[in-house]
Formats: structure tokens, C-alpha cells, sequence
């Protein structure tokens, strides 16, 4: 029989009441839960301990979010124990605009969890699509599904250097903003042979960041998967975002193909699209907008 491993990080003790209510989800498989916190709450051990008595606790530093945590676990279990794991972790309230959908409070959380956790039925459908698919190596929420563009950091050169630091090859690919999924083990066991160190993460642990390690992982474990010869597949986490999502990647680029003006994101050029021909209208000013953004800090 199949054995599951849970890794959840705590950084916000008061949602633990959410995550032990989602993870009664789990069922009709072998499962171990293993929690990662930066600092100690003997309220949150109790209600852990009643809710699963073998959990296993682990504290660690305050330092690359929740997935230095996570990979510190996966650096240190025998993979020949379980066969699949599930990653999960507290996170703050969200206030922005991606794939299409307006983010706000706890919708960014809910819809990566629920796309694994909604209900025990949900559970189930994805612990059987990797038994039954064996090509299949991560399921992640459809909404948070998203594409690389090369324009952060952590998609362009912060990237390129991690992945030539680790020796992994680049392609181009998606990856589950938020780094909540359920996967294979094996489609990590590259992470094994990677050394790291704290100062590698820095001590940032605040949401809504960009440009650290953290970021560049939230990339790199979606590109391990596909490495391992794997696809990634996603799952609905609510109807009426997923329409959103929907409209933005499968309707919207239809439109733009008739009639878009827009700005390349590196060189600030400006483009006019017409019945699919795109013709370059206007040079950017990349140092003179540089310089106007400096000036507004």
C-alpha cells in the first residue's frame, strides 16, 4: 500500500485550526505528518498532537519561508518510506492580481489547498490519478498554475545561477505559485544532493516578497518534476476563479491577436498588434523610467 508524507509549515499559529480541519481530508491511505515551525507555541503542539499523536515536529530557522523548511525535510527522509508528499503551509492574507483573478484575504490559501483538500472525495481523485497515472508527477491548483515570463528574477537570472550552481537543465515551464502540491517523491530526489546553508536563504520570513532563493524554488521544484519526466497537473479550486483563469489564458489572447497595444516588460518598447501582426510603434526609456522610479522611492 502507498505511503503519504505531509510536510506543513507554521508560521501563522492561528490558522492551525484551518490546516487540522483540511487535513481530516486524508484518507484511504498510510500517512505521516511532519510540521516545521519557526517559533514554538506549546497551544499549537497540543491541538497537533490531539489531532495526529505521532506527529513529528521539527523547528527551524526563521529563514526561506516554507520551502527551505520543507526541503530540509525532504533532505532528511528515506525516500524508500512513502511514495508520495504533500506539501502545505500557512499563508497571510493576499491583495493582488494573477491569472486573471483578483486576489483578496485568505483566497490565494484556500484555492491551493482546496485543489487537493477540499473534501475527502478531492483527496481521493488525486492520490488516485497518481496511482492510475504514472506519468503524472505533482497536482496543483489550476488557478495558481502559472507561466514563466522571464521578467522576475527568479525567473531570469537568479534562476539561470541556481540552476547552474545545482547542475539542472532549463526549459520553459509553469509552476504552482504558492508551492502547495501533492507529488511523487521521487520527482525530488535531486534535492538530496544539494548542499545548502542558511545564509543561502536569509532571514526573510514576511509574505508577498520576490526575488530570494525561496522564489527561485517556488520555480525549481515545478521544473524537478519535469526533469524526472514527469507532468504536472492541476485541479479546480473553485469555480468562479477558475472561469477567471479561463478567460485570461484561453479567451483574452484571442482578442490580443486582433487589436493589443502593450509595452515589452525588459525594454519598455511599445508594440501595436493588428489581425496577429505585431509592429513595434514606440521605443522605451528604460533608464528614464529607472531613473523616475528612484526618484518616487
Amino acid at each position: 500500500m502507498s505511503k503519504l508524507l505531509t510536510v506543513l509549515h507554521v508560521f501563522y499559529h492561528e490558522q492551525v485550526d484551518y490546516f487540522i480541519d483540511k487535513l481530516s481530508n486524508i484518507n484511504g491511505i498510510d500517512w505521516d505528518l511532519v510540521v516545521t515551525y519557526s517559533t514554538y507555541s506549546a497551544e499549537t503542539e497540543a491541538k497537533l498532537r490531539d489531532f495526529k499523536s505521532d506527529v513529528k515536529i521539527v523547528q527551524v530557522g526563521n529563514a526561506g519561508y516554507d520551502v527551505w523548511p520543507f526541503i530540509q525535510v525532504i533532505q532528511n527522509v528515506d525516500f524508500s518510506e512513502y511514495d508520495y508528499v504533500l506539501k502545505l503551509h500557512t499563508k497571510g492574507q493576499s491583495k493582488q492580481r494573477l491569472n486573471g483573478v483578483n486576489f483578496k484575504e485568505w483566497l490565494w490559501r484556500d484555492l491551493l489547498v482546496n485543489a487537493i483538500l477540499r473534501s475527502r472525495k478531492r483527496f481521493t481523485s488525486c492520490i488516485d490519478i497518481l496511482e492510475k497515472q504514472q506519468d503524472v508527477g505533482m497536482i496543483c491548483s489550476y488557478e495558481l498554475f502559472k507561466d514563466m515570463d522571464g521578467v522576475l528574477p527568479e525567473e531570469s537570472d537568479m534562476l539561470q545561477e541556481e540552476a547552474e550552481r545545482i547542475s539542472m537543465e532549463l526549459s520553459d515551464g509553469s509552476f504552482c505559485a504558492g508551492t502547495m502540491f501533492l507529488a511523487r517523491l521521487d520527482a525530488f530526489k535531486k534535492l538530496k544532493d544539494i548542499e545548502f546553508t542558511d545564509e543561502l536563504w536569509g532571514n526573510l520570513n514576511k509574505s508577498h516578497g520576490n526575488g530570494t532563493l525561496a522564489h527561485v524554488y517556488e520555480r525549481v521544484l515545478c521544473l524537478m518534476v519535469a526533469d524526472e519526466g514527469y507532468k504536472i497537473e492541476v485541479k479546480l479550486g473553485s469555480k468562479k476563479a477558475s472561469s477567471s483563469v479561463f478567460f485570461k489564458k484561453k479567451v483574452s489572447p484571442v482578442f490580443k491577436n486582433i487589436f493589443n497595444l502593450d509595452r515589452d516588460p525588459k525594454s519598455l518598447d511599445k508594440y501595436l498588434t493588428l489581425l496577429g501582426l505585431k509592429v513595434k510603434i514606440a521605443e522605451g526609456n528604460l533608464e528614464y523610467m529607472k531613473k523616475i522610479c528612484n526618484e518616487n522611492e
